[in-house]
């Protein structure tokens, strides 16, 4: 399985690696030494309902750089530049319904940086396998998907 960042390949490849069958891995099944390399991208969003929301458990030194924050302990409902805060529900609940890896680009806007694009991978975690409870949140700085090339 690929997806359509190239930079994501190898830690897909761990994600996967992970897995049980078509059952979720769940954070607990990951080292911190898995992400090598990584680690400064990641984020650990736990998923909330009533109302749905996803709350900050870790967010990695780049991450943080790129929101302009340290983010953990906040929610996506908490951030200041809400203006795209239902659109990443919305997205965040259809990976949650359907149980689905995502993957997405668009600019910086909320540092009036438009110029400058990011490339997010999100991978659903379970802590019984069937029910997306977190998810492990990769952010790069890179190139719109439609200037990739595989």
């Amino acid at each position: 399985m690929r997806t359509p960042f190239p930079v994501f390949d190898p830690l897909l490849a761990i994600w996967n690696s992970k897995r049980d069958g078509e059952k979720l891995p769940a954070w607990r099944d990951f080292e911190m030494r898995d992400f090598v390399g990584w680690h400064a991208h990641l984020v650990l969003f736990e998923v909330r309902h009533d109302p749905f929301d996803l709350y900050f458990r870790l967010c990695g030194t780049a991450a943080s750089e790129t929101y302009g924050a340290n983010l953990t302990g906040t929610t996506l409902r908490d951030m200041s530049y809400k203006i795209e805060n239902k659109t990443d529900l919305l997205y965040f609940r259809a990976l949650v319904d359907e149980r689905l890896i995502g993957v997405s680009t668009g600019p910086e806007y909320w540092h009036n940086r438009e110029h400058i694009k990011l490339c997010y991978l999100d991978l659903p975690l379970s802590k019984d396998g069937n029910h997306v409870t977190h998810f492990l949140t990769c952010v790069v700085k890179g190139q719109p998907v439609w200037e990739l090339k595989p």
